[in-house]
């Protein structure tokens, strides 16, 4: 716990919350979900970013500061990902320079199914939480640990 902190480690942990048991993970997730929802359908930012990723010589025609867009893009990415890999490092309590690796082609997957295009410009954040439910209902009486071991076995 040392690597992610005191204040991280309370992720990995479950909390009573109305009689339900609540991941703060999730509750985290859900947060997100639907910030990044508003952000993307409601602004004229997450308009320009659909722009971008449909036609970047038609957004820069248009008015769109593509670089400075991009750029924005690729921080916010970057943030997502440390906040992936805190939350990752604070659930199994270690890390190590391979800890996801082969998750890559499960997170594709879930995306594609969620109706993001792969080419860009389209999509929602609505299809991406039923893909991630559809998912995670599958394997949910699974930890994702042993999922991992079960599916390295089977190489």
């Amino acid at each position: 716990m040392a690597v992610a902190g005191p204040c991280a480690a309370h992720f990995g942990y479950s909390t009573p919350f109305f009689g339900f048991i609540l991941f703060a993970g999730g509750l985290l997730f859900a947060i997100l979900a639907v910030a990044v929802g508003f952000l993307l359908h409601r602004t004229t930012y997450g308009r320009r970013i659909f722009a971008v990723g449909n036609n970047l010589t038609t957004a820069r025609f248009s008015g769109v500061r593509v670089d400075r867009l991009r750029l924005i893009n690729f921080t916010l990415n970057g943030l997502a990902a440390g906040i992936a890999s805190v939350l990752l490092t604070s659930r199994i309590g270690s890390t190590r320079p391979n800890i996801a690796s082969g998750w890559e082609l499960d997170v594709i997957t879930i995306v594609v199914l969620g109706g993001i295009a792969i080419t860009g410009g389209k999509g929602s954040v609505a299809g991406v939480i039923l893909a991630v439910s559809r998912a995670l209902g599958e394997t949910a009486p699974v930890d994702a640990l042993i999922r991992e071991a079960l599916k390295a076995a089977g190489r």
